[in-house]
């Protein structure tokens, strides 16, 4: 039989959760760390040669490739973030 969930005390404690000191079911665990998303480098556009502005963001600097370039929607594809930017 499987110990009983320290925290809610009703529910089995299953597998690898046993071997805990104070064991817990799934549902008591806390949720994992997020890990953020940092924007990757700028992508070159294949037809303009200009760096791809992220999809959906707005730029002040007119040396980016955006929307209206026929190779915008192209492979490689831009990412939603700035360089370096954290999605938090």
């Amino acid at each position: 039989m499987n110990p009983i969930c320290k925290q809610c005390g009703n529910r089995e404690v299953e597998d690898a959760r046993v071997s805990y000191a104070t064991p817990v079911c799934y549902t008591c665990l806390p949720p994992p760390p997020r890990i953020p998303i940092v924007g990757p480098p700028f992508v070159k556009c294949a037809v303009c040669r200009l760096s791809k502005k992220p999809i959906g963001r707005d730029s002040t600097d007119n040396g980016l490739c955006d929307s209206d370039c026929p190779g915008y929607g192209m492979e490689p594809k831009p990412h939603w973030l700035w360089p370096n930017e954290r999605d938090q």
